[in-house]
């Protein structure tokens, strides 16, 4: 088969990905709604606050563009929204604007498997891959259709920054392309720093020595375009006044507690589980619960994959055979998945308690990498002459339908209607979110007085923005007022933090109030005045 026809033939599978999953979104399952038991029909508010983000960056955003990442650790949380914000400004506020982000990075996570498969290993086990990253276990492809901009969107970045990485060559200009995107990876999300040491592993396994000419003509220039792609991470530095950290401390304080104290299992945290024995219930259970198929089938998955990985290493140190290189795809991703599974036993991350597919997010980035284990393999068992290693592959091929008609039997074809006027965003969640970012930021009045010069903006369109603008400012000076008039508990762990946020506040409200004329001044000034008539220490109903 020629060329233009195996790409005729990816793009035919793609289109299928592509339909597979917009019927999942039209006639959206429980497991795309948050709820412990499924059913609730509520979108979760760490999406919700991604849809937020998009529809206020397509409006003219009131915060500076680095406002919106969610979370100081994953710039990923900030790029779908921005990736979301010209489908919101086409077709109006629609959650299927924002889901369809996640399709996108989807199918082109199959579109980078398929070139470093076909470059490396072969057409057929390109072939495979994208079956298998087109049609993966419920568990993996529920995750992906809900947008966070984490663990599952940046799989497709971590894909490609292996396949660049492990060509070599391209001169200055290309490792400097290379180093860029590793860090514009490393900033979309921590987690690339497993694949990165990865590739150094892989690179000094397969005794590559670098030599001082080596250092000058490519880590030098990588090292120049891995600042300059993670230059991000610096903007969010300078916007937040402060240091960069995962959850509550950097990440040397989460592999430090997982080490010696444990991983607190569940969110009560009653129960708490050292590293061994956090990596041995993954083993003996839990990466076959990931895959949300019947248990038989996760474990036979889980058994599939360790076999695959095997027969990988076997057929590369076979006599006579050419040696074997651990930058090869099929034995890079066991590296992956080895120090995946390593990372997340020593770290105090650990799974949530609900039988929900987010719950489970810190295991789904393993699918991609086992996919390609998987693929590797088949296409080796399907060229070999003898009887029983053919037909293994041949069983293979028959995965992907499996798991695309149990896919199928989880739609809600009732749901479509309700799918599809799904709002994108929440005003309420708009003006809570508006609020903590603008009393978090070292510079509370400017962000303010900004914010509400652009609803004054916003107004002047029509009499319904003016409304909306006069509720949201409203909104947003009470909920200045609120963390101005808040107490700050004795002994909280970021103590210090939250005083100076409460002076922040109330010295925003009152320089705001006090400053030149802005658009809705108005609000701040009656928060500004309820805030001061409140002799008892407590917010203000009437200011919440």
């Amino acid at each position: 088969m020629t060329r233009a026809r195996w790409w005729l033939l990816c793009a035919a599978l793609l289109l299928a990905a592509a339909c597979l999953r917009a019927a999942l979104l039209l006639g959206a399952p429980d497991q795309l709604h948050d709820a412990g038991d499924g059913a609730s029909g509520r979108i979760y508010h760490e999406e919700l606050l991604r849809g937020v983000a998009a529809r206020d960056i397509a409006e003219g955003s009131l915060l500076p563009w680095i406002g919106w990442q969610v979370n100081d650790f994953w710039g990923g949380s900030l790029v779908v929204s921005l990736l979301a914000a010209p489908l919101y400004q086409l077709f109006g506020d629609h959650l299927l604007c924002l889901r369809a982000v996640g399709v996108l990075l989807q199918l082109l996570l199959a579109v980078f498997a398929w070139c470093w498969l076909s470059e490396r290993v072969s057409r057929v086990a390109a072939l495979v891959a994208v079956l298998l990253l087109a049609a993966p276990p419920w568990g993996y492809l529920a995750s992906s259709l809900m947008v966070y901009g984490t663990h599952l969107e940046l799989c497709a970045l971590q894909v490609l920054v292996a396949w660049t990485h492990l060509r070599g060559g391209g001169g200055r200009l290309g490792w400097i392309a290379k180093g860029a995107l590793a860090g514009f990876a490393t900033w979309f999300g921590y987690s690339t720093v497993v694949v990165l040491v990865v590739v150094a592993l892989a690179s000094w396994l397969d005794r590559v020595r670098p030599t001082r000419a080596w250092l000058g003509a490519t880590m030098l220039p990588w090292l120049v375009g891995a600042v300059v792609g993670v230059s991000p991470l610096f903007a969010r530095l300078a916007y937040s006044g402060g240091v960069v950290g995962v959850y509550d401390g950097g990440l040397l304080h989460h592999l430090e507690r997982g080490l010696f104290h444990g991983t607190p299992r569940g969110l009560d945290g009653a129960l708490v589980h050292g590293p061994l024995e956090k990596w041995l219930l993954l083993w003996s259970g839990e990466l076959a619960q990931s895959t949300f198929l019947p248990y038989w089938g996760g474990v036979a998955l889980v058994v599939l994959v360790l076999a695959a990985a095997l027969s990988n290493l076997l057929d590369g140190s076979r006599s006579g055979a050419p040696r074997a290189r651990w930058s090869d795809p099929g034995r890079f991703a066991l590296l992956c998945c080895l120090a995946w599974t390593l990372s997340y036993a020593v770290s105090d991350f650990g799974l949530g308690t609900r039988a929900w597919v987010f719950d489970w997010r810190y295991l789904m980035p393993l699918w991609p990498w086992s996919a390609i284990i998987l693929a590797v393999a088949c296409s080796r068992w399907l060229a070999a002459p003898r009887c029983l290693p053919r037909w293994s592959g041949i069983a293979l091929l028959w995965v992907p339908p499996c798991f695309a008609l149990h896919a199928g039997m989880q739609l809600v074809p009732e749901r479509r209607a309700a799918s599809i006027a799904a709002p994108g965003s929440d005003d309420r969640v708009l003006e809570r979110f508006l609020a903590l970012q603008i009393t978090a930021n070292p510079d509370t009045r400017e962000l303010a007085v900004a914010a509400l010069e652009r609803l004054g903006e916003r107004g002047e369109r029509s009499v319904a923005e003016q409304d909306r603008s006069r509720a949201l400012a409203g909104s947003l000076a009470r909920g200045v007022a609120w963390v101005a008039a808040t107490p700050v508990p004795e002994g909280l762990h970021n103590q210090d933090e939250a005083i100076d946020r409460k002076d922040r506040s109330r010295e925003a409200l009152r320089l705001v109030t006090e400053g030149p004329a802005t658009p809705f001044q108005w609000c701040f000034g009656e928060a500004w005045a309820r805030l001061n008539e409140s002799s008892s220490g407590t917010p203000d109903p009437a200011v919440r």
